[in-house]
């Protein structure tokens, strides 16, 4: 008898999700899962995690790969499914704090459609007391089998993307939120891109941040396809830089 685990890691469809984090090994801290995705329906939900041993080390780096795919099942009913199709489902830590997910699902035959919430860890670091932040994020919405056109609808209101510091998602600060319903017409693929607070740049944060996490979460409608990218990054003030200089320069003298 497979158990309902090794069961599950069997699927079709595409998905990708990075978490991409960068501060040295040394330095950071993980709260919950390396990265969780719950799908859920009229019977139920089912959630697939990775915890923080299942990835390995090399340096100061931190990778883990998707190797099998995952459906998604809940009383009976194909809720959705995610898969390791190219192998492209990692995870890492570099140099400064930076959460990257990127996904790709298919929703299952339910009329409703099906619900995904998609989270980082929280990731900890030392505390930057003088923060700027940036996030962006791009989506792909699919028409799928049933070539009646495809909608996603963000699941936490207002928008599908959410991106919080000092607390762990949804619970955490607000940095922003990205990405409005996407609604695509029958046989066709519309893709979606969105940025704060634009054009490269940093927006003060306002108040020092030891963590951060990102949340994606939506609607897919019936045997639909969605898959995304993002990436939400925190840097000290530069400003914080050249105090820095300074005083190291007059410890010098």
């Amino acid at each position: 008898m497979i158990s309902a685990w090794s069961a599950k890691r069997i699927g079709w469809f595409a998905t990708v999700a990075v978490l991409a984090i960068s501060v040295p090994a040394a330095m950071a801290d993980f709260s919950g899962f390396l990265f969780e995705i719950t799908a859920s329906g009229p019977s139920g939900e089912d959630t697939f995690a990775v915890s923080i041993d299942e990835g390995e080390w090399d340096g100061d780096s931190y990778t883990w790969t998707l190797t099998e795919s995952y459906e998604f099942w809940a009383g009976g009913e194909l809720l959705g499914v995610l898969s390791a199709e190219q192998g492209a489902t990692a995870v890492a830590y570099q140099t400064d704090p930076v959460v990257n997910l990127a996904f790709s699902v298919t929703a299952g035959p339910n009329a409703g459609g099906t619900d995904f919430t998609i989270k980082s860890a929280l990731l900890s670091f030392p505390t930057i007391a003088v923060p700027e932040g940036r996030a962006s994020t791009s989506f792909t919405v699919t028409d799928g089998l049933d070539d009646d056109g495809a909608t996603l609808t963000p699941l936490a209101a207002p928008k599908a993307y959410l991106a919080q510091y000092n607390g762990f998602v949804p619970a955490g600060t607000t940095f922003t939120n990205l990405i409005d319903a996407i609604v695509v017409d029958p046989e066709d693929t519309l893709g979606v891109s969105a940025e704060y607070p634009g054009g490269g740049m940093y927006e003060a944060i306002g108040v020092a941040v030891s963590n951060m996490s990102a949340q994606i979460s939506f609607t897919l409608s019936p045997n639909d396809l969605a898959s995304g990218t993002s990436t939400f990054e925190i840097i000290p003030e530069p400003a914080t830089f050249v105090l820095l200089a300074g005083l190291a320069l007059l410890r010098r003298r």
